[in-house]
């Protein structure tokens, strides 16, 4: 969550050397120190104490006590206060992590990360995939119908977790980044076979990406949205 303050500095309790400062925002539990005013900046100054790292931009500085050195590093409101160009203030995209293939689609303002070409014993877990999807930027996709689902399977090729699962209660599939049920739900036949112990929708190549229930251990390849 972040905090924005407004601060006073006050003539009798500035220096020439050091000001307090005009904005404060917190974040990530550090704190970021704005100096905007030209003529101060001009001057000269010390940042305040609490903050000793200094970061100069175009129309400002910015003082922080964490370990920020760049200014992808600092928090977006921050680094565009002291004038940066905001498409320099978005830290660049994390890689999806894949030891497959790994195709990226967009589609209705969304982008698709597909992660296959595994055998059986290869990929990634239900649990370990989302986290992957996470660190991305993503999540599993959110409620597919028979339309999207012709298009994720047209970028796969092998079997793969999509983010179906009924964990939360037996029998009852829903897509797990929205919390919604699936309405469309094209099983193997005599599938979902149940129990406790396969709780995770997998599609199966062999079977037209039909869908038949894993476990925790089965690895697959995985789609992301984000």
């Amino acid at each position: 969550m972040i905090r924005w303050e407004a601060w006073v500095c006050l003539l009798a309790a500035c220096s020439a050397s050091q000001v307090a400062c005009e904005e404060e925002l917190h974040a990530d539990g550090h704190g970021y120190c704005l100096i905007l005013d030209p003529i101060v900046i001009e001057g000269g100054f010390d940042c305040p104490p609490e903050y000793a790292t200094r970061i100069d931009g175009p129309a400002g500085v910015v003082c922080t006590d964490s370990m920020a050195t760049s200014p992808t590093e600092l928090p977006a409101e921050a680094c565009t206060a002291v004038g940066y160009d905001p498409a320099l203030c978005e830290p660049p995209d994390a890689a999806l992590e894949c030891s497959g293939r790994l195709t990226v689609v967009e589609r209705d303002g969304s982008e698709f990360a597909f992660c296959d070409g595994f055998a059986e014993a290869e990929g990634a877990t239900f649990e370990r995939a989302r986290e992957n999807c996470r660190a991305w930027g993503g999540d599993y996709p959110r409620g597919l119908d028979a339309e999207d689902w012709v298009f994720v399977g047209a970028n796969m090729e092998t079997d793969f977790f999509f983010g179906v699962s009924d964990e939360a209660e037996e029998g009852v599939w829903r897509w797990i980044a929205d919390d919604t049920e699936a309405s469309f739900q094209p099983w193997i036949e005599s599938h979902p076979l149940g129990g406790r112990g396969s709780n995770f929708a997998l599609a199966r190549a062999d079977f037209d990406f039909r869908w038949s229930d894993a476990g925790f251990s089965r690895r697959a390849g995985f789609v992301c949205e984000r």
